[in-house]
């Protein structure tokens, strides 16, 4: 810690440089080395309590900085700035970020990406760790820009940033002049404040540019921030940022992001915060298996994953708890842990409404494009269409992304006129969300492009059974689905784990789209090996171990039996025709059916072959 006589010298000095213009404005500094120190001291205690922990709702116990930090990556340029796919965002470490340049420093990123936890790191190392660029920097100096809403509320302060600083430093200034300006006290304290910020080698960090709940607010901080920029050398300042809520190109300053985790980030963020091998390998394992895999590359989500797997031993085994969970997580639940408010330019659009909206948009965009990125224009197109329907207005999509990207993270803007959903798992929830919400399913011509999005809609449904069968019989019979569309619709809707049911229409709706995926043109039967996954006979057995109420040989009488070129017996059956219908669904004339199902659950009691 820096001593009363090395301050007192700072202290002096700066006196000194701006003593003409003091003399002049009859100003005087009312304040000791002792008083500088005391308040020095006191700042790099509460900044030391700060930064030693990582904490939230979701973990046992908080978690030692110094213990789970893992080094990010960091672009050397925005990834909104980007042109084009092909193009190549230069990376380097979090660890090098101050070799990299002498200029002040912007770091922005997406919800949840580690800002903080990157800005805790920075001030835990300059304050315990020698060898952290001893020659840059001797004290971390915090500002957290979220308590500037309660500081703003209280009194109309214009230059808040530089007021605070001089503050947090024991600072004060007095003058007898009766009638001097505003203007000219904030220009005394601006000469005096810089030189010390410079001598003693500050690490001025400014956490949180996009908490700052007001915009007249985010301004006056933005305008300091600026004269600070362009006044100090030796001080650097480090600004963190949701990547939407900094828009700004300044002399001096170089503006950075934080890029999404890779797979051996992930790796080694899950070592650190659980800990033991063998559930660290099993966390994995079971990470990997999942469908919201996409979503471990933010620190934020990967964080509440392995919270939750520490203290239940396992991550959730529904997918659709996981969805819900780091959608509310991103919407609502961070930003009200930390005591964040974040004010919408709309009046109604609050966060329920901003649900619904992600919801429609998700569906529209993908039934429109089917895929995650999007143009200015895909979107604008979009949101013309649906913005009535949310009390917003014509041709300002911009504006009302750009407040989806800083409140929710949801929706980010990833190159020149692009934009993209932070995660495609997301993605196909919320469409599914909006899926299970209409009145009816909609016309088939638009189904073929969500069999994903339709297994999680089965998934989230009030009733699984009964909107699966619907779908298969309604829907998927009608209008003969593709074998690729049925692979794809299979292979998630076992990764969602539905909870059905027993009823007879399930078990017939089953049966269906086995018949479905294995009947060619004409009602000829597939033969060469192109198979559904294994686990769906898995699934069909364990629907039918605990669903006894469809018997084909009620409805179904045998045709033929035809062998695969894989030796797999497959069944044949004619609908019996005094059978029309099951309940309120048509039976079609002609089902298939493993012979394995007959023999394991003796669907059939008394077919004659």
């Amino acid at each position: 810690m820096l001593n009363e006589i090395i301050l007192k010298m700072v202290l002096d000095k700066a006196i000194k440089g701006s003593a003409k213009y003091l003399r002049e404005k009859k100003i005087t500094i009312d304040s000791s080395a002792l008083d500088l120190e005391q308040a020095i001291s006191g700042h790099i205690t509460q900044v030391t309590n700060w930064s030693n922990e990582i904490t939230f709702k979701d973990l046992s116990k908080s978690k030692l900085t110094s213990k789970v930090f893992i080094d990010l990556e960091i672009f050397l340029m925005p990834i909104k700035t980007k042109l084009d796919d092909s193009e190549l965002l230069r990376k380097i470490s979090s660890t090098d970020i101050f070799k990299q340049t002498e200029k002040h420093i912007v770091i922005l990123g997406q919800p949840g990406a580690g800002k903080t936890t990157l800005t805790k790191f920075i001030c835990q190392s300059i304050i315990s760790n020698e060898e952290y660029y001893p020659d840059t920097f001797k004290l971390p100096l915090l500002v957290r820009l979220r308590d500037f809403n309660i500081r703003l509320n209280e009194r109309n302060d214009k230059n808040p940033l530089i007021n605070f600083l001089f503050e947090t430093l024991g600072l004060v200034v007095k003058s007898d002049a009766k009638d001097i300006k505003e203007e000219e006290v904030l220009l005394a304290k601006e000469r005096i404040l810089v030189p010390i910020l410079e001598e003693l080698k500050f690490a001025v960090i400014l956490d949180g540019y996009d908490e700052i709940a007001e915009r007249k607010n985010k301004d006056r901080i933005i305008e300091d921030f600026k004269k600070l920029s362009l006044s100090c050398n030796a001080c650097r300042l480090i600004l963190t940022s949701r990547s939407s809520d900094y828009n700004y190109g300044f002399e001096n300053i170089s503006v950075l992001e934080i890029c999404p985790l890779n797979p051996k980030q992930i790796e080694s963020f899950a070592e650190k915060w659980i800990g033991d091998p063998k559930m660290v390998s099993d966390f994995l394992a079971e990470l990997k298996k999942s469908p919201f895999l996409d979503t471990a590359i933010r620190p934020l989500t990967i964080g509440h994953l392995c919270a939750i797997y520490e203290r239940s031993g396992k991550i959730p085994d529904k997918p659709k708890t996981v969805y819900r969970k780091i959608v509310n997580l991103l919407l609502e639940e961070w930003d009200e842990q930390r005591g964040v408010r974040r004010v919408s330019q709309y009046g109604t659009f609050e966060i329920d409404r901003k649900f619904e909206f992600l919801c429609r948009l998700s569906y529209e965009l993908t039934i429109q494009y089917n895929r995650t990125t999007f143009s200015d224009q895909n979107l604008n197109k979009i949101y013309n269409k649906i913005c009535s329907d949310f009390d917003l207005i014509q041709g300002e999509n911009k504006k009302v992304i750009s407040e989806i990207e800083g409140h929710t993270g949801l929706i980010l803007e990833a190159g020149y006129h692009k934009y993209e959903f932070a995660h495609k798992s997301l993605q196909e929830f919320l469409c599914a969300e909006h899926l299970v919400k209409l009145p009816i399913i909609p016309d088939f011509k638009i189904l073929p492009s969500l069999p994903n999005e339709l297994a999680i809609a089965v998934t989230i449904s009030s009733n699984p059974s009964h909107y699966f069968t619907e779908l298969v019989l309604n829907h998927f019979v009608p209008n003969k689905v593709g074998e690729s569309f049925i692979i794809n619709f299979i292979n998630r809707l076992l990764l969602e784990k539905p909870d059905f049911n027993a009823s007879k229409e399930l078990g017939l709706a089953l049966i269906v789209l086995f018949t479905l995926f294995k009947t060619v043109e004409s009602e000829q039967l597939r033969l060469f090996d192109f198979d559904l996954p294994a686990q769906f006979d898995d699934f069909i057995n364990l629907v039918f171990s605990r669903n006894k109420k469809f018997s084909a040989s009620l409805y179904y009488a045998f045709l033929e039996e035809t062998i695969t070129e894989s030796g797999e017996k497959i069944l044949r059956l004619k609908r019996k025709k005094s059978k029309k219908s099951i309940g309120q669904y048509e039976l079609p004339e002609i089902i298939c059916i493993k012979s394995s199902f007959i023999d394991d659950l003796h669907l059939i009691d008394s077919l004659q072959l």
